[in-house]
């Protein structure tokens, strides 16, 4: 619904196939750098629909482990952002966002 394309076309993919000619590569690489570290992250990104449509998107990427603490997959989940209420916030936040245990660093 949020992207246009069926539920088969989607499951079990890689998320990349929604990226664009204007998704900025900074929020791909938070995304990248967490699966590559095994830690969960968060970023605002420019994604398409499968018609096309650019839309705005809040994702979420976390590692799953099992009882060995061992990464046994990933979860992605994105939440619409509409861009009546965000857009000018996110032109500011899309560059600049960092991965969720970045934050909390800052933060203590």
């Amino acid at each position: 619904e949020l992207t246009g394309y069926t539920r088969e076309q989607v499951l079990g993919r890689n998320c990349r196939f929604l990226q664009g000619p204007a998704t900025d590569p900074k929020a791909v690489d938070i995304i990248r750098q967490a699966i590559a570290n095994g830690t969960d992250a968060t970023t605002c990104i420019l994604n398409y629909k499968a018609d096309g449509t650019p839309f705005w998107n809040q994702f979420f990427v976390a590692a799953l482990r099992d009882q060995d603490n061992c990464i046994v997959n990933y979860v992605g989940v994105q939440c619409a952002i509409d861009p009546e209420h965000g857009v000018n916030a996110l032109e500011d936040k899309v560059n600049s966002v960092m991965p969720l245990k970045e934050k909390e660093d800052e933060d203590t």
